[in-house]
């Protein structure tokens, strides 16, 4: 059966405009923990700093799933604190300053997947108070920052 060249284009529009909306809109989006998060779940000390500073606990960890998914993101998916250990003002220390994102790249050049870092502190300061880190290697995930006023993160697995 023959088809008709308008009706060709029709179907080559159809796909190039839904195929890659319906596919992206599937990809993991998801957030890095905020200072309200983490004081709810009690992942800051506040009991061994003065009054109205803290320091994330050592042990700190956010499921992404449960608390930080926007759209289909692993079960298993953390954020992973790593501490200074030194108490920080509340206030100030614990507003997110940036990401790293590093893509791991196989022995043919493609990337394998991600690492993604984010930092906290205060806004001017050069270093974190501390940071947070994701990564998922055995899931071959390539992130980036889609959002950055949101700082929404987006993944994408074509491997």
């Amino acid at each position: 059966m023959k088809t008709s060249p308008a009706l060709n284009i029709l179907i080559i529009t159809t796909i190039l405009t839904t195929s890659p909306i319906a596919y992206a809109t599937s990809w993991p989006i998801f957030l890095p923990p905020d200072r309200a998060l983490l004081l709810r779940q009690n992942l800051v000390d506040t009991a061994h700093c003065p009054p109205g500073q803290g320091k994330l606990r050592p042990e700190a960890t956010v499921n992404i799933h449960d608390q930080l998914c926007k759209s289909y993101c692993s079960d298993n998916w953390a954020w992973t604190g790593k501490t200074d250990e030194t108490c920080h003002d509340l206030a100030n220390a614990f507003n997110f300053q940036r990401y790293s994102i590093h893509h791991h790249r196989d022995n043919n050049g493609t990337v394998s997947y991600s690492v993604v870092t984010a930092f906290y502190g205060e806004k001017e300061a050069a270093d974190p108070s501390f940071t947070f880190t994701f990564r998922a290697p055995e899931q071959h995930w390539y992130c980036y920052e889609m959002n950055p006023d949101t700082h929404a993160l987006i993944c994408g697995n074509d491997i």
